[in-house]
């Protein structure tokens, strides 16, 4: 049970990097567009990505589930 609760938050952590970095890079062409009403609801989802990564992930997830851990183990 401890190895889904793990990939879930890591499915949680990946998606929700990805989302906000998409949002990041095609804002520009968005407002270009004029299209306000995909901005709100995007910037609707991704605040909930952020509450939720802040709610659920601790440190220690964040350390262990970003690669952080296993690359500086390796690098030992």
């Amino acid at each position: 049970m401890k190895t889904f609760i793990r990939i879930y938050k890591g499915m949680l952590l990946w998606v929700s990097a990805l989302s906000i970095l998409l949002f990041i890079l095609g804002l520009e062409s968005m407002i270009e567009e004029h299209r306000w009403s995909l901005i709100v609801v995007w910037l609707v989802i991704n605040i909930l990505f952020y509450w939720m990564c802040r709610n659920i992930l601790t440190i220690r997830d964040l350390y262990k589930l970003s690669g952080t851990y296993y690359i500086e183990k390796s690098l030992k």
